[in-house]
């Protein structure tokens, strides 16, 4: 049954009185003392009765289908609790059918009358049944849904939106939907167009998947609704969500005539407004439009969709260089790419907000801009299941701390071992066609012999794979959007790992972490991770976790070798993590003289030697201050899975780089692995210092004490 038109319920203190709301009612405009929530839903949100359901479903009330009473139902307990923290106004409540909107003229009539409430939030709950439609009508789901959530952002004033996941009750208590369900399909679209349009999402499938949470009723249909324990849950999961939304986000978009209003632009820049976006023609590195912006202290979510080149949303402090970088380019003109990265501000400020589309020579440069938001954090962040600082700080691995090497060989094992005092080493499963499934078989057999000799010699094993092992062509290039905004990227990333977990059973005692990804890394989103990376290392993680609940998961949140990825970052949603961070900084002193450059990090090769650090030990400790704040915070455990220095660098600078970097991990009380043992020799803690020469040192260089010495921990 729809929902009938717009009733509305008010609440003032704790008494609730009911009114109707008529398709006549005029646009309200907005009123001091009144804050209105409407509610956009189905039958889990309001359901109404006549003869018809109470013989066929025994349903006799008008309120959340299956609550006891209206008080009971979710719209009235999380009003309840919303007027609570609101006092000397009055809670108004209104309805819309989510149902209504799968037409596009449905969706017509119900924003008109969500248009003339001006509601001061609205909560959109819609999607069941989704996840069973063909590929066509789910992609038109899809679209319609986007829709409803767009018209509602689309109003003035803006109300907060809060959207809420899909209800099924499958009884196997799990708080997230299964991998590769109609659920999980839905959320997961649901969750994109939500971060896309920096809406906060709010998935209820803990109370879902609950079996005390439904069941109550005479007939099937009434029992697949939320029970009054149901309804609790999904109010308090609401709940929590608004309060953690404690502003509105600044919303531009460019699909009307008065979008540019407010916006001004530099001489070498052009501007045309297409239906549903600007052009941006660019002549120059300076070719932006920008506007002045006020906002205040916290914590955001700043979010864009464009296309085309060199398209970058910027912050500065006015016409200083931009402190916050937003890359949407993706070099053609054919897809949209959406994007958003965290910004923290400690203090209020006035900032200059700019889009560029800037080119080098002069050549126009063209790109597209829908839209730019700036979301507070927790409006756009789902935080269930996410573990609380205390679980993960008394979770830790076994060791707690381990020291060691990465080595692909597994010859060197039993010398790391008995040579150098490792406890771990860090070895790759090598990537080229490894979804083969001859492929694979062959790799487990070498990778099962690897583990067999490690174990042998008391040796834990980190076990990590390149992304190429993710794509199934070993020629993939892993480092542009083209491969991260696969949309089946994170299935073939979670089968794999699955694979990998089952298949490495029998060496489960030797595993000391499955390392999901090494330096992940899109050279079209940095000087940030990869977006898409940290879904992806959710669902591998789950995968993992559906074979093999004790294993611990390693997580790089890069970019590529470095730590940017570590700046706002929260904890994986399992207990079992340890988050790695590799160190080569600064490049041009660790990496100088090296040619090959394939895969890493770094823009261009770092041709010169003699190249002095300049880093001492203190400016290494601020460096990694992101790192340090976030495993202070959560209290997760942090392991160093490569660092290293080139051997001719300048000797005396690799020496105290090597201390330094060794001494700041002991005193945080970080794991380690030196990179690498019997590896390229350039890395060698064996060869002499000159470039060029091959030969081992005749003497134990001091580079290599200094690493030895640090293994010697592992025997305190």
């Amino acid at each position: 049954m729809k929902l009938r038109s717009f009733a509305a319920a008010v609440f003032a203190g704790a008494a609730l009185s009911a009114a109707t709301v008529t398709d006549e009612t005029p646009r309200h405009s907005p009123q001091p003392g009144v804050y209105r929530i409407m509610f956009t839903g189905n039958s889990i949100t309001m359901h109404g009765f006549n003869e018809g359901t109470i013989r066929d479903l025994g349903w006799d009330r008008q309120c959340g289908m299956a609550a006891s009473k209206l008080e009971n139902d979710h719209v009235h307990l999380f009003a309840a609790r919303v007027a609570e923290t609101r006092p000397g106004e009055r809670i108004e409540i209104c309805y819309n059918s989510s149902n209504a909107c799968k037409t596009a003229e449905g969706r017509a009539e119900a924003d008109r009358k969500t248009a003339a409430l001006l509601p001061d939030l609205v909560i959109l709950q819609a999607g069941e049944g989704a996840g069973s439609l063909s590929a066509d009508e789910f992609e038109k789901w899809r679209a319609g849904y986007r829709t409803m959530l767009e018209s509602c952002l689309a109003l003035k004033p803006t109300p907060r939106v809060i959207a809420v996941g899909v209800w099924s009750p499958t009884g196997s208590g799990q708080a997230e939907y299964a991998p590769g369900s109609g659920e999980a399909k839905v959320e997961e679209a649901q969750r994109e167009v939500c971060t896309e349009l920096g809406v906060p999402f709010v998935s209820i499938a803990r109370y879902a998947q609950n079996p005390a949470c439904s069941g109550t009723g005479s007939s099937g249909g009434v029992k697949w609704h939320p029970n009054d324990a149901g309804m609790k849950g999904y109010a308090d999961a609401l709940f929590d969500a608004y309060r953690k939304t404690p502003g509105k986000p600044a919303i531009f978009t460019f699909d009307n005539p008065e979008a540019l209003k407010g916006w001004s632009h530099t001489p070498e820049l052009a501007t045309e407004l297409r239906p549903g976006f600007v052009r941006l023609l660019g002549r120059g590195g300076d070719a932006k439009i920008y506007r002045a912006i006020t906002l205040p202290a916290g914590e955001y979510r700043v979010s864009g969709c464009g296309r085309g080149s060199n398209l970058t949303v910027a912050l500065s402090r006015g016409w200083e260089t931009p402190f916050f970088l937003l890359q949407l380019s993706n070099g053609n003109l054919e897809k949209w790419r959406s994007d958003s990265r965290p910004l923290k501000l400690e203090k209020e400020e006035k900032l200059m907000l700019s889009v560029f589309s800037s080119s080098a020579d002069s050549k126009t440069n063209i790109a597209e801009l829908k839209s730019v938001i700036l979301t507070p954090e927790s409006a756009s962040t789902d935080e269930a299941g996410l573990p609380t600082p205390e679980v993960l700080g008394s979770r830790r691995p076994s060791p707690a701390v381990v020291r060691g090497f990465t080595l692909q060989n597994r010859d060197g094992l039993e010398e790391a071992r008995n040579e150098w005092n490792a406890n771990v080493v860090r070895k790759w499963i090598p990537a080229p066609d490894l979804t083969a499934d001859a492929v694979f078989k062959q790799r487990m057999t070498e990778i099962g012999e690897y583990l067999a000799e490690a174990r042998k010699h008391r040796l834990k094993v980190i076990l990590a794979v390149d992304a190429a092992a993710f794509s199934g062509n070993s020629k993939a290039d892993v480092s542009h959007n083209a491969f991260w905004s696969d949309p089946g990227l994170a299935d073939r990333a979670a089968a794999l790992w699955k694979r990998i977990a089952a298949a490495l059973t029998p060496y489960r005692d030797v595993i000391y972490a499955y390392d999901l990804c090494n330096e992940p890394l899109d050279w079209d989103q940095m000087p940030f991770p990869p977006k898409e990376w940290r879904p992806t290392a959710i669902a591998a993680t789950r995968a993992i976790r559906s074979v093999d609940p004790d294993t611990w998961i390693m997580y790089e949140p890069g970019p590529g070798g470095l730590h940017d990825g570590f700046q706002g970052l929260k904890p994986l949603p399992d207990e079992k993590v340890i988050y790695s961070v590799h160190y080569y900084s600064p490049h041009d002193f660790t990496h100088q003289g090296i040619h090959n450059i394939t895969g890493t990090d770094l823009k261009e090769v770092q041709a010169k030697t003699n190249v002095r650090c300049g880093w001492d030990r203190e400016k290494i400790r601020k460096h990694l201050q992101s790192v340090r704040d976030f495993e202070q915070k959560y209290r997760v455990p942090i392991l160093v899975g490569e660092f290293s220095v080139v051997r001719w660098a300048p000797k005396e600078d690799a020496e105290r780089y090597l201390a330094d970097l060794v001494e700041l991990f002991e005193e945080f009380g970080w794991s380690w692995c030196y990179h690498g043992l019997r590896d390229y020799h350039g890395w060698s803690l064996l060869h002499t210092e000159t470039y060029g020469d091959l030969t081992p040192a005749k003497e134990e260089t001091r580079r290599s004490r200094i690493i030895r010495a640090g293994l010697r921990k592992n025997l305190e």
